[in-house]
């Protein structure tokens, strides 16, 4: 296995504070092998899929929209196995605060791995979270451990919401993000289901907080990225292979859900690294 590379070795640390975040892509067969950050991490999967172990857990399956939550102290290991791709948003932090999340029952070392899908309202927090890292304004650092905090606190109750529809959201969820070139038609999908499609849409927002239609379009954005962090095929390239109508529609759209525009998006995560 090809070694990702390791974060530097992190002090033990009372104060509670972000340590960093960053987006990432890794090749198959690319991962982490018996790592211990010295901090928490949450690793959300935008895109693609692998598998983790950890010191108590065997070896699992994961994939886009799992979260990783690795502890201080507990060895674990992650790898893309066999997907094409494996992209994430990465995020390390440690502190007093973080330890009382543990103590709560908010962060769990018997569940490592927690299951709150591609939920936007998740990925604009990362994204916010990280827009202030690179921005390294030390004035907003009490602000960015309150967001770390709401954040684990979300991922966790959003995990426990899932529930028994779990399966069900994640057929749909299959069904929508197959073909992303091409047309879909929803009622289709509906019908896979077993379901009307006015029942599925309502289902399905209920679920994820989204429609059919938006996660959908959510869902190309996120392979958009994984596109733009590895590779350095150009930005019409990138548009033509997601089925966009031109490479302008496509920057419009990128810039509407992320908030910046894809060739920002790749500078940025080429200083991230």
């Amino acid at each position: 296995m090809v070694q990702a590379p390791a974060p530097p070795a992190l002090a033990p640390s009372a104060r509670s504070e972000v340590v960093g975040c960053g987006y990432q892509s890794k090749a198959r067969g690319i991962g982490c092998a018996e790592r211990d950050l010295k901090a928490y991490a949450l690793v959300y999967l935008l895109d693609g899929g692998g598998s983790f172990s950890d010191e108590t857990t065997p070896e699992r399956r994961v994939a886009a929209g799992d979260c990783l939550v690795l502890f201080p102290g507990k060895i674990h290991s992650y790898l893309n196995r066999d997907q094409p791709n494996w992209t994430e948003v990465w995020l390390v932090f440690r502190g007093g605060l973080f330890t009382q999340l543990e103590s709560d029952g908010v962060l769990d070392r018997s569940r490592p791995v927690l299951r709150p899908g591609l939920d936007q309202g998740i990925i604009d927090a990362f994204d916010a979270i990280h827009g202030i890292s690179m921005r390294g304004d030390w004035r907003e650092a009490h602000g960015l451990v309150a967001q770390v905090h709401a954040l684990c606190t979300a991922i966790e109750r959003l995990d426990q919401a899932a529930g028994p529809q779990a399966d069900i959201v994640a057929r749909a969820c299959a069904l929508l993000g197959e073909s992303l070139h091409l047309a879909l038609d929803q009622h289709q999908v509906a019908m896979q289901l077993g379901m009307g499609y006015e029942a599925f849409r309502k289902f399905f927002v209920a679920a994820t907080g989204v429609a059919p239609a938006r996660w959908r379009s959510l869902k190309r954005i996120e392979q958009a990225r994984s596109l733009l962090l590895g590779e350095s095929t150009s930005l019409a390239v990138i548009a033509e292979r997601l089925g966009y109508c031109d490479e302008y529609f496509f920057n419009r759209q990128f810039k509407r859900v992320t908030g910046i525009s894809p060739a920002r998006f790749r500078r940025d995560f080429a200083r991230s690294r």
